[in-house]
Order: structure tokens, then C-alpha cells, then sequence
């Protein structure tokens, strides 16, 4: 994939914003520039989108630990995105619907 600076949606950008962590800052922008190579619109991701990215995230396989890596930081972006309502995974309209992708994890 040819790497092209592109805007991120507002969201995105509010989510950049938002966490202090460089992997999923990574994550995000790269999702994003997969998402429009990939033509993929946002309200119609589906789970497979979604193994299709963690597979080839910038074009090219990636190891399984970096897959893991990625999985972890894209998780917690569709998390965010689910509450917001901008993805078609799961439920967002009822609050005990949780996303293809499990639950939220619990944090201490």
C-alpha cells in the first residue's frame, strides 16, 4: 500500500486525543488508511474485515505476535468506536449488548 497522509475522521482524531498509548495511536492510523484502501465504510465492518486488517494491517502478513499486539490496540479503538455508535458491530443502542469481539475487559 502506498502510505498518503490522509484526515482521519473526527472520531478518530478525538480518539488520538484521548489516549496517551502509541501502539493504539499507531493502530488507529494505520486501520484507517486500510479502512479507505480497502473500501471498506465504517457502518458496514464486519468481523472478517477485521481478521482481514489484522492480517495484512499495511499490505504485507505480519507475525502472529504483532497480529496479537495489533488485536489488543484495535480492540480497545472498537470499544470506543461501539459506545459511540459508529460501527454496525453489535448493539450500541442497548448497553448490555456487547460487540462480536467480547465483552469489555475488566480493569483494576
Amino acid at each position: 500500500m502506498k502510505r498518503i497522509p490522509r484526515a482521519l475522521p473526527d472520531f478518530a482524531q478525538e480518539f488520538l486525543r484521548y489516549t496517551a498509548n502509541p501502539i493504539r495511536k499507531q493502530v488507529v492510523r494505520i486501520f484507517h488508511f486500510w479502512l479507505e484502501e480497502s473500501q471498506v465504510d465504517m457502518k458496514s465492518l464486519t468481523t472478517q474485515d477485521i481478521d482481514r486488517f489484522l492480517q495484512k494491517p499495511a499490505g504485507k502478513t505480519t507475525a502472529p505476535a504483532t497480529q496479537r499486539v495489533y488485536k489488543s490496540a484495535l480492540r480497545y479503538y472498537l470499544d470506543y468506536l461501539h459506545r459511540l455508535g459508529h460501527t454496525c458491530l453489535g448493539n450500541a443502542d442497548e448497553p448490555s449488548s456487547h460487540p462480536p469481539w467480547g465483552p469489555p475487559r475488566k480493569t483494576s
